[in-house]
């Protein structure tokens, strides 16, 4: 998915990313983790949203070359860079896992997360038996755990939380209770990489 250079996308409920998504114009987060939609899927019954911007796994994890997904802010696929790109966040973006990838300006307003999730689970899809035609997905645990990272090459202005975090995941592939700083805290430092010296405020 790609936002535009010069369009603007304000983001009030939940927005999922379970690929890559470039803001080349003015992506706004206002959703935050804890208000969460309901809705009732034909497939896996009752589902929750988390409202804000979620970037989270969605393949099969065991398959070879299956990478973490990405927001990438201010450089389109071909490598291009767009300078006036601007990423606001009001709420909570959640890595679980992922990579934002900041080229251009990215706010993190006061009070509001940028959550970098740490996975030891996942759940994959698996073809049904004769003895149990319904189940379609087994859970996981994965020989290492994934981590998720904010890579920097412009400008942050970081006025709220850059923290890791543990993200449940759900029987129905939904994601459930985050937990600050999560299972694996000593992975953050190696998840916050800065290239550039426009990095202002903390990062936990």
């Amino acid at each position: 998915m790609t936002i535009g250079e010069g369009a603007t996308l304000t983001n009030n409920g939940a927005m999922v990313v379970n690929g890559k998504l470039y803001n080349l114009g003015t992506l706004i987060n206002n959703g935050s983790y804890n208000d969460v939609i309901t809705s009732n899927d034909p497939d896996n019954g009752q589902f929750n949203y988390h409202k804000g911007i979620v970037i989270a796994w969605k393949d099969d994890v065991t398959q070879s070359g299956v990478q973490p997904v990405s927001l990438i802010n201010g450089r389109d696929s071909s490598g291009k860079d767009y300078p006036n790109a601007l990423l606001i966040n009001n709420g909570d973006i959640v890595l679980n896992p992922g990579t934002l990838e900041n080229h251009m300006q990215l706010i993190n307003g006061q009070g509001n997360n940028v959550y970098l999730g740490v996975v030891t689970e996942a759940i994959i899809p698996i073809n049904p038996t004769a003895e149990a035609p319904t189940v379609l997905t087994k859970r996981i645990t994965l020989p290492n755990p994934v981590g998720s990272t904010l890579v920097n090459y412009g400008l942050v202005l970081n006025h709220g939380s850059i923290a890791p975090a543990t993200i449940a995941i759900n029987d129905n592939g939904s994601l459930g209770a985050l937990r600050s700083p999560g299972d694996h805290p000593e992975l953050h430092h190696s998840e916050l990489r800065n290239h550039s010296e426009y990095f202002a405020g903390k990062s936990a």
